[in-house]
This record gives C-alpha cells, sequence and structure tokens, in this order.
C-alpha cells in the first residue's frame, strides 16, 4: 500500500470528460452495460485514477498535520461506479456519482466517522465529515458522552461554527426520544440526542473538483471537521 501510495502523482483535477461521462449516466438509456463498456477507459482514466491519487495527495499532505489521524487507501478508499441491486428495486446497473473517503480508523471502517468526497454533477457535489446514519448500538456511547459531557460537545459546535461548518443530522431526526434516554427529553442537549447522524457538509463547484487544489482544500477541511471526528472517535 506505502509503495502505491508514493507511485501516484499530485490529484491532477477531473477533466471535463469525466464529468461529462456522469452526467451520461444519468439518461436511463445510458444505463446500460455495452454503452458502459465502451466507454469504460473514461472512467478508468478520467474518473478512478484521478480519484486514486487524490486519496493518495490528501493522506501525504495530511502526514505533517500534526494532531490529525485520517487514512486512507488508493484503490480500497474509492468506491465502486457499480451498484449492488440484489437488494434493491432500482436495477440501474450504475452510480451517477463517483466518490472516495478517508477514515478515521486505520482499517477504513467507517464506524469512527470520516471525510467523505461526493462528485455527481451537475451540482450535487460536497465534501462532508463525520458518522452516517451509523447503527444504534454505536449512536448510544455517541449519546451518553453528550449527556455526560455537554460543555464538551458545546464547544466542538462553536469551533466548527467559527469555521463556517455547523453540525448537521441530514434531515434524519427522531421525532421523540431515543430508547433509554427519556429521562433527558429537558437536557439542554436533548435536540442533539434525537439526531441519527453527526455532519459537517462543504458544497463543491464543477470548477472547484477540476482543480487540483481540491487536495489542499480537503485538507483544510479536514482540520476544521477534526473536533467532530475527535469526539467521535471518542465516544465509546
Amino acid at each position: 500500500m506505502a509503495e502505491a501510495m508514493n507511485d501516484l502523482p499530485p490529484f491532477p483535477g477531473i477533466r471535463a470528460d469525466g464529468l461529462a461521462f456522469l452526467e451520461a449516466l444519468k439518461d436511463e438509456r445510458n444505463q446500460d452495460r455495452d454503452w458502459f463498456n465502451e466507454r469504460k477507459s473514461i472512467y478508468t482514466d478520467e474518473l478512478r485514477w484521478p480519484l486514486r491519487c487524490l486519496v493518495a495527495d490528501v493522506v501525504r499532505r495530511l502526514e505533517s498535520r500534526p494532531g490529525i489521524s485520517l487514512h486512507g487507501d488508493p484503490r480500497s478508499s474509492v468506491f465502486r461506479i457499480y451498484r449492488d441491486v440484489r437488494f434493491s428495486n432500482d436495477k440501474r446497473p450504475y452510480q451517477t456519482h463517483v466518490a472516495c473517503k478517508l477514515t478515521v480508523d486505520p482499517a477504513l471502517r467507517d464506524d469512527d466517522g470520516l471525510v467523505y468526497v461526493h462528485v455527481e454533477p451537475p451540482a450535487n457535489i460536497f465534501l462532508a465529515a463525520g458518522i452516517y446514519a451509523p447503527p444504534v448500538k454505536r449512536l448510544r456511547p455517541i449519546r451518553m458522552e453528550l449527556v455526560r459531557a455537554p460543555s464538551r460537545w458545546k464547544e466542538v459546535v462553536e469551533r466548527l461554527e467559527s469555521d463556517g461548518l455547523p453540525p448537521e443530522s441530514h434531515g434524519d431526526d427522531l421525532k421523540s426520544m431515543p430508547r433509554g434516554f427519556a429521562d433527558f427529553r429537558d437536557h439542554e442537549l436533548a435536540e442533539y440526542l434525537k439526531w441519527t447522524s453527526f455532519l459537517v457538509v462543504e458544497k463543491l463547484s464543477r470548477a472547484d473538483v477540476q482543480s487540483p487544489s481540491l487536495a489542499g482544500r480537503i485538507v483544510s477541511f479536514s482540520q476544521s471537521a477534526w473536533p467532530l471526528l475527535q469526539f467521535i472517535r471518542e465516544a465509546r
């Protein structure tokens, strides 16, 4: 893995051909294996390869940032474009986006939070960090930490907001208090106890992902989001 990380060049940017390929996949007529295979080199050369470079570039840059511990692998940190349709009513074989991640966990599991890059032109392009819809057994210690140390969470929120990254729950809040927390309905952080995701999000443009400067922007975003990731990691 180390050799692959060092062998890859800095992120070159995603060229217009790659973005056009993703937009073309939104047309149902192009959700076809023959269509895709005839153009597969566009996917591998203009999308998958730049994202592998991006993961390697960001990881190398983060090595010089003390206090931030994020991990990635140029191959396994880039999500597949092929959809798993076995248990879905949506039988389209291909995603209409590409994405990659860096994780707090060295084994690249998402349980302790991640930094996520999502590229879905024309307008759904963003960075996100935190933890998205984890199982209840992972949410429970986070909720317990909110109850135990409300001042710590408020400090995290203050630091995130000062960097323009207010935390959010992706609109999937519970309507009532979660099981085991009914006694905390009047707690100062009661609304946070209903959250099922803990995220910060930064929107990007087409120009952002076409620029080699995206790697540096992800490093800055990761640094700003680190208080949230650290809170999630330590809530066990």
